[in-house]
């Protein structure tokens, strides 16, 4: 299974993972549709924020799990959906 397969699932994974690593509901909202495939302003469109504000998210999200990539986030998603 690739991320995509992961990521549509309807439920998150656990908020325990979440949690863990310290991201916010909304963060991993975000960190969902990412692992998606959806722009940011795809996401922005989707959860009613600003583009902006969806890019100060995945800053905070890269900063908390120590990744810099949309693909490492997609991953690191996926491996989190994957112990579910």
């Amino acid at each position: 299974m690739n991320s995509e397969d992961f990521a549509s699932r309807s439920a998150l994974p656990s908020w325990e993972y979440f949690g863990e690593a310290g991201l916010t509901e909304r963060e991993a909202q975000v960190l969902r549709l990412l692992a998606r495939g959806l722009t940011n302003r795809e996401i922005a469109s989707d959860l009613h924020l600003s583009h902006w504000t969806v890019k100060r998210h995945l800053s905070r999200i890269s900063r908390r799990l120590g990744l810099s990539r949309r693909v490492e986030l997609a991953l690191w998603f996926a491996n989190q959906a994957e112990r579910r």
